[in-house]
């Protein structure tokens, strides 16, 4: 029997996590399999047993998690209990670099073998935490082909996995536009433009708020449109629904997040996993991002990257608008959401970044993942 504890922080963690599960239990079916950990729906789903759920985790920027550092930091040390008294074939932390490695460093000093999955972004900020990463995990596994190349010369393996979105993406016959559309029951030849103001409530109170802002905005200024409001979770949803009541040009929409980007013309997004959702979807779209002064005035000082948006480091050239803190104000958007809708010529760039993002990333990462894994077992 397999035991393999595993640990996904975050809800873009959990789909993750869920296609390593699925990827090992389809490369070795013959093998008794049990998981468990820190657990998303998806993951729960996949049969993996939650010791904590990874809604119980889900925090975002700098500053907003001191506040809850306490009772994350008790958190980690029940799970260092646990799988030491429990020890498991391997472990595997997905993505949440900040409460993972301590995780996988205290394993791996116990003679487990520890998997991290997803590279901390070194290529954007806090380049040196690739000895952090050396020092936590036996085994790296990436999602983009470029981040191998600041682990090199480190006491570490890694292992390009492509991305399990891509995978998915490129072989759902679904999330075309007119079937996206027909599946949300909207029969109409109006414009449609998604709004995703992100996973988590942090994020969605930064936003939401400017998103809907600019909707009132469009009713002088733009055609006759369908905005598609995505709650990503439940309690999203009951956050987000006293805010649409008095627009009605606004479906708000539980889940779904890819059904709604594929029915849309445009897409003003959350910077995030939904960016590069949306660039394999091939959809035009604006990235906007705001968090807390102080968490905004330290990252300033810590990022060498010049853009938020992943598909902008992946593609070519960088082809999406990004609308940072103060430049995300309803007024700006709509204009660039307005010239954006009109521009055939960004479509067509969309189309075509998105395909060759989707050609280097859609290479089986789920197989890629449990080949690398089995390896070690």
């Amino acid at each position: 029997m397999n035991r393999i504890g595993i640990a996904a922080v975050e809800p873009s963690g959990d789909a993750l996590g869920a296609a390593l599960i699925e990827g090992l239990k389809k490369r070795a079916p013959e093998q008794e399999w049990v998981f468990e950990g820190i657990a998303g729906p998806a993951m729960r789903a996949a049969g993996c047993h939650p010791l904590i759920r990874t809604e119980a985790l889900s925090v975002m920027g700098l500053t907003e998690i001191v506040a809850h550092l306490p009772r994350l930091l008790k958190l980690r040390r029940q799970l260092i209990r646990h799988f030491i008294h429990h020890k498991p074939n391997l472990f595997i932390g997905v993505d949440g670099p900040d409460f993972n490695l301590g995780l996988e460093r205290a394993l791996r000093s116990k003679g487990i073998f520890t998997v991290h999955c997803v590279s901390p972004t070194v290529w954007a900020w806090r380049r040196r935490r690739v000895h952090a990463v050396a020092r936590s995990a036996n085994l790296l596994l990436t999602l983009f082909p470029f981040e191998s190349t600041y682990y090199e010369n480190l006491p570490i393996k890694t292992h390009f996995m492509g991305h399990p979105l891509a995978d998915q993406i490129a072989t759902d016959q679904n999330l075309n536009t007119a079937h996206a559309r027909e599946s949300l029951e909207i029969d109409d030849s109006s414009p449609v433009i998604a709004l995703l103001p992100g996973s988590r409530l942090g994020e969605i109170s930064r936003l939401a708020p400017t998103f809907l802002q600019m909707v009132q905005w469009w009713r002088t200024h733009g055609p006759r449109t369908r905005f598609l409001l995505c709650a990503a979770n439940e309690c999203c949803y009951k956050w987000l629904e006293p805010h649409v009541s008095a627009l009605p040009e606004v479906q708000l929409i539980h889940g779904k997040s890819q059904k709604v980007m594929a029915a849309a013309d445009i897409i003003l997004l959350a910077s995030g996993t939904a960016s590069l959702e949306a660039a394999l979807l091939c959809k035009p779209m604006l990235v906007a991002y705001r968090v807390s002064a102080l968490s905004y005035a330290l990252l300033n000082r810590l990022v060498t990257t010049t853009h938020v948006a992943m598909p902008n480091l992946l593609a070519p050239q960088p082809y999406i608008r990004e609308f940072l803190q103060e430049q995300v104000q309803p007024e700006p958007l709509g204009e660039a959401l307005l010239e954006l809708l009109n521009d055939e010529q960004a479509r067509h760039i969309a189309q075509q970044s998105g395909a060759l993002i989707r050609a280097q990333l859609a290479t089986g990462a789920a197989e890629q993942a449990a080949a690398a894994i089995l390896e070690h077992l």
